[in-house]
């Protein structure tokens, strides 16, 4: 007898799967802010006032040390001066005598008091003299300066995802034909 004996094997697919890979490099976004202040200098000088009375007080019989001295000296001058022609005056009165001039006129006359003077004259005026003060002033104006980093975003080393497929085990079908078309045993 003859029988048929049938193997059958069926095929299998291995899949080889390949991820995608890669690295990513990402830099912080900064943003820096400088300020720099204003700066604002003032100077001031001082005022100066002057004030020189010297020449009035001169004018007044007032003054320093060679003021007084140069002063006491001139007065001395003019008393010797006033002195002196007191003397010639004296010296002429006393002959007029000859010419007939009575004694008495001439020593009323010497007696008689002098003459006063008074003049008015101006006092030289005080010297003032003003300085005002300077206000003197620069300014260095303020200011923002920035820098900014936007960041980045990088992939390195990209690998696209892979799908391999392959056949682990190959399918077949076997037909075998057994046993014999002859009986030998009869």
């Amino acid at each position: 007898m003859i029988t048929l004996q049938i193997n059958q094997q069926f095929a299998r697919i291995g899949l080889n799967i390949n991820d995608a890979s890669y690295e990513l490099n990402k830099k912080q976004p900064g943003l820096q802010i400088d300020q720099i202040h204003p700066n604002v200098q003032v100077q001031t000088s001082r005022p100066n006032l002057e004030i020189d009375s010297s020449s009035m007080r001169e004018s007044m019989g007032f003054g320093n040390i060679w003021f007084m001295v140069q002063s006491l000296k001139a007065n001395a001058d003019a008393e010797f001066q006033q002195d002196l022609e007191t003397i010639v005056q004296t010296g002429r009165r006393i002959g007029e005598i000859e010419n007939d001039v009575p004694i008495g006129q001439v020593v009323f006359e010497t007696m008689a008091p002098p003459e006063s003077e008074v003049t008015i004259a101006a006092l030289a005026p005080i010297k003032i003299q003003y300085t005002s003060a300077e206000v003197q002033s620069s300014l260095q104006q303020g200011d923002v300066q920035y820098s900014a980093d936007l960041g980045k975003v990088s992939i390195d080393g990209f690998t696209y995802p892979s799908v391999h497929s392959y056949i682990e085990q190959q399918a077949y079908l076997e037909i075998k034909a057994v046993g014999q078309a002859i009986d030998i045993k009869q």
